[in-house]
Order: structure tokens, then sequence, then C-alpha cells
């Protein structure tokens, strides 16, 4: 083996010691490998929160004639977008008290209430039933929130 062959193992083997070993030789600088933050540094990010949840109160027993029918709106900390409330019903039944369409500019921290009356209640049913839905938009158009409730609901007969 020839004399610079054997100097450039030599030295590349040093180097890789040096490496490995913790205390680097004269003239070489390490980096320090960066630190993983520990749960206790690491940021806290909050919960995605939806703005409101809509609650459709029905009454205990329906009657034939007529339906009252309360849509409960819950906004923990209230929502500064436009939010708009609307029913479709099936042929047949008519809103005898209530919007079928509102826009709130805002909804202020709490419950909002809304009540409808819907006549006649017969010609409801899980395959022809009023919904109700309630949409928001962020001002900033950034994201919205939409939820919707049914009477009567098909899950529960």
């Amino acid at each position: 083996m020839r004399a610079p062959a054997f100097c450039s193992i030599v030295l590349g083997l040093s180097l890789l010691d040096a490496c490995k070993s913790k205390d680097a030789p004269p003239g070489v600088t390490t980096s320090a490998p960066a630190p993983t933050p520990s749960p206790s540094t690491a940021p806290v990010r909050a919960p995605v929160v939806a703005p409101f949840i809509v609650t459709l109160e029905k009454p205990a027993s329906a009657e034939k004639r007529m339906v009252t029918l309360s849509l409960v709106i819950d906004s923990a900390a209230g929502f500064g977008g436009q939010t708009t409330l609307s029913v479709s019903l099936p042929d047949g039944v008519k809103l005898v008290e209530g919007k079928p369409r509102e826009v709130l500019p805002s909804l202020a921290p709490g419950k909002t209430a809304r009540e409808f009356k819907l006549s006649p209640a017969s010609k409801l049913s899980s395959d022809k039933p009023a919904r109700f839905v309630v949409e928001g938009q962020d001002p900033a158009g950034a994201f919205g929130a939409r939820a919707e409730r049914i009477y009567p609901d098909p899950a529960k007969p």
C-alpha cells in the first residue's frame, strides 16, 4: 500500500472518531443538536369550538292541528358574524307564527330563541319534515358555521 493512500485512510478514520467524540479536537467546531420542545414549553393551542349550538325543542306530544317548536341558538362566546335563520316546510304545511327567514347581524353571548307554530301538524312526517337551518359567516369571511334541525326527527320514531 502506498503512503498517500494509507495516510488518507488514517486521516479519515481519525476525523470519523473525532466527530463521534463529545470533545471536538482543537480548531474543530461542532453544533449542538436542536433542542426538542418539552411538553411544558410546547405552545398550547386552544381547541376549535363551534361558534354556536342549535337545538330544536319539541312538544312532549304533538297535536294533529298545530305544533309549536322552539329553536334555541346557544353561543357561549357570542358570534360577531351575520347569522341567518331559515325555515322550509313541506307542501301543505303553513307557518302560522314566526318568520320563514331572519338575519341577525350578530349573536350575543348566551341563548337566542325563536318560536314557530306550524299547521297542520298532521302533514309533517319523517319523509316530509320541517327544516330549520342556522348559518353564520365570520365578518372577515374566514370561516362559517351551519346547523340544521328537522321535525319530526327521522332517527326518533
